[in-house]
């Protein structure tokens, strides 16, 4: 990274962690003031573990059974009457706290400008992805601007992409969906997320493979994936499709997944890109339900 975004990146966590700090320790301070008093205590402990919740920390097994086993010895010193051991374990939380508030500070500022270094880098000309036309009965989803046809099995479900966030945005083009088999969740695994690439810029696998590999190594730069391996070209016998995959570990669920593409070119001169994340399979190229939502998709 440039220096100037280094510099932007420490700021912004040093202000983050410097102010969480003093607020923290000072609702803390005011807490150890009311001796013997457990509520305000607990209190303390419930947003406490609210906050690691939302910051992605209990999506561990080990985050889990590290928190639980902080506040049976909690509990265990306080009904002891170790005042200082107690309000150690306290205090141990409220770093525990910060550190990952600051740390996410720190990811989130890498994300952004990740994103809009990556954002409609291939949309000139205006390119529009038009509006998805849904039969819940049939679960077919076809979308004309594209154009293109696809059928879910049961169980999965199509996420719009007025609906989506800056996560399920960043890839290389214009997001036109996703779908996964969470009713809430885009990310739930196994995904496949469509991208629109405008024909007015040259595209070619090179090109989108050096770019697919960016948002690759981003994700093992933030802790998220590891042993990250090229595993190559590969096509779909049924669809004629070419593509490059990679094979991971998933950090978070651990488990050895497999990322990767399909370029597929479209008669408006444009280009479909298909997304896929799913579990790392030895006798198939790809998971049953995702081979099947493929196996649907008409252009």
């Amino acid at each position: 990274m440039p220096a100037l975004i280094i510099l932007v990146l420490i700021l912004v966590t040093l202000f983050v962690a410097i102010t969480l700090s003093i607020l923290s320790i000072y609702v803390l301070g005011q807490i150890f003031k009311r001796e013997s008093i457990l509520l305000p205590e607990l209190g303390f402990i419930v947003a406490s573990i609210v906050l690691i919740a939302f910051l992605g920390l209990l999506e561990n097994r080990a985050g889990v059974i590290f928190l639980i086993f902080s506040i049976i010895l909690y509990a265990f010193f306080r009904y002891l009457g170790q005042t200082v051991i107690h309000r150690s374990i306290l205090f141990g939380l409220l770093i525990l706290v910060n550190g990952l508030v600051s740390f996410k500070a720190l990811q989130g500022s890498e994300f952004l400008i990740f994103y809009y270094s990556m954002k409609d880098k291939y949309t000139e000309g205006g390119l529009e992805i038009g509006e998805w036309e849904k039969d819940e009965k049939k679960k077919v989803f076809s979308n004309s601007k594209i154009p293109i046809q696809l059928t879910l099995p049961e169980g999965f479900f199509f996420h719009d992409p007025k609906k989506l966030g800056l996560k399920e945005e960043t890839g290389t083009g214009k997001i036109a969906g996703v779908v996964s088999p969470s009713v809430t969740d885009p990310n739930e695994f196994p995904y496949i997320r469509f991208f629109i690439l405008s024909g007015l810029t040259k595209i070619d696998f090179e090109t989108i493979i050096n770019e697919y590999s960016q948002v690759l190594d981003f994700e093992v730069h933030r802790g998220e994936i590891e042993s990250l391996k090229f595993l190559g070209a590969s096509k779909l016998e049924s669809k004629n499709w070419e593509g490059r995959f990679w094979a991971y570990f998933d950090i978070l669920k651990p488990r050895t997944s497999k990322a990767g593409f399909y370029l597929i070119p479209l008669s408006s001169g444009n280009f479909l890109l298909i997304d896929i994340r799913e579990a790392m399979m030895e006798s198939t190229a790809h998971e049953v339900e995702v081979q099947k939502i493929l196996d649907s998709i008409q252009l």
